[in-house]
Order: structure tokens, then C-alpha cells, then sequence
């Protein structure tokens, strides 16, 4: 990547690039390991779908909520195993974000009030 790109990136979205390349290799990690690799690879439906998740990187932080819930709307319904992949995505790479703007050191106190029912 370039400079250039780096520094526009961050100028636009106010914060850390996120690698395209590694985000779309643990979708296809996952992909394989939850036995879509066949349905992937033979289905154009499906591909283009799983393709799309990663594909959110490109996508404005303000907005990304909102491409997510109209991706998951799209969602082919042929396959059931895409719904442990949205799933996962989900858990991992939208909604897990949130905490990530949070110190590490205001996380553990975070978890101790959640454990008393805060």
C-alpha cells in the first residue's frame, strides 16, 4: 500500500487500515471450516455473498451497520450454513468493534461490573 493511500485512509476513516487481503482470508478460513468450501466454490449466489463480507472494509465506519443489515437481508436462504458465517462476521467484525475503541485498561473494570450486574 501505498503512503498516499495509508494517509488518505486514515485522514477518511480515523483510524487503522484495515487489510482487505487478511480479513478476506479468515472469512475463507471460516468458510472452509463450517463446510461451505463446495457451496463457495459452485455456487455464484453464495461467492458473491461471502465476497461482500470483507468487502465492508470499503464501506464508511457510519455506514457499515446499516450495509451489514441490507447484506444479511440479501443473504442467500438456499444454504444454511451461512447463517453461522453472518454469524460469525457479525460477532467478530461489527458489533465485537465497539469494544476495541475502549483502553485495555478500562476493559477489565468493564467486565467486573458487568459480573455484578451493573
Amino acid at each position: 500500500m501505498s503512503r498516499h493511500f495509508i494517509g488518505l485512509h486514515q485522514t477518511v476513516y480515523k483510524g487503522p487500515v484495515t487489510c482487505y487481503f487478511h480479513l478476506y482470508q479468515i472469512v475463507i478460513r471460516k468458510v472452509n471450516e463450517i463446510g461451505l468450501k463446495l457451496e463457495y466454490e459452485t455456487n455464484d449466489e453464495v461467492r458473491n455473498y461471502v465476497r461482500c463480507l470483507p468487502a465492508l472494509t470499503f464501506i464508511l465506519p457510519d455506514d457499515v451497520m446499516k450495509a451489514f443489515e441490507f447484506l444479511d437481508e440479501s443473504q442467500p436462504t438456499t444454504v444454511d450454513q451461512l447463517d453461522e458465517l453472518t454469524t460469525f462476521f457479525e460477532h467478530t467484525y461489527i458489533r465485537g468493534r465497539t469494544c476495541s475503541h475502549i483502553p485495555r485498561r478500562n476493559l477489565k473494570s468493564l467486565s467486573t461490573l458487568q459480573g455484578r450486574g451493573v
